[in-house]
C-alpha cells in the first residue's frame, strides 16, 4: 500500500491510497498506440520547453520550478513574485506552490499582469 499526498491549484489537497500496486505486467505497446479519426490534425509537441505560441492564449500549469528567460523581468501579481518576458509576450508566476505560465502572441505586459491577477 502507498499514500500519496497531493496539493492541485484548483482542487486543494488530500491523500490517495493505492493498493495492490504491479509494475511491468506485460503490457503489449499496441494497447498506447493512437490513430487519430480521418480529417484530424495533429501537432506534434516538444515537451521539453513550453508550447510555442502562434496566434491567440495560451495559459499552462506546472509544478516544475520555473526560471527566468534572459529577457525577462520581474514583476507583482497580488505580491507573488514573477517574470514577465516581453519579447516572448509571456508571464510566469507562481501561486499556492502552482507555477502559471501564460503566453499570447497579440497581448500587452498590461494585458498579461491583468490576466494574471485574475487568476488569484
Amino acid at each position: 500500500m502507498r499514500l500519496v499526498s497531493t496539493t492541485q491549484a484548483w482542487f486543494g489537497s488530500g491523500t490517495i491510497e493505492i493498493k495492490d500496486i504491479e509494475y511491468n505486467t506485460g503490457i503489449s505497446d499496441s494497447e498506447f498506440e493512437f490513430v487519430p479519426p480521418e480529417g484530424v490534425k495533429v501537432f506534434e509537441n516538444d515537451l521539453s520547453k513550453p508550447p510555442k505560441v502562434e496566434i491567440g492564449l495560451k495559459i499552462w500549469e506546472t509544478l516544475s520550478k520555473q526560471k527566468p528567460t534572459l529577457n525577462a523581468k520581474k514583476v507583482s501579481i497580488k505580491g507573488r513574485e514573477g517574470w514577465i518576458d516581453s519579447s516572448l509576450r509571456r508571464l510566469t508566476f507562481k501561486n499556492n506552490g502552482v507555477w502559471f505560465v501564460i503566453q499570447g502572441s497579440h497581448l500587452t505586459e498590461d494585458e498579461l499582469i491583468k490576466i494574471a491577477e485574475s487568476m488569484i
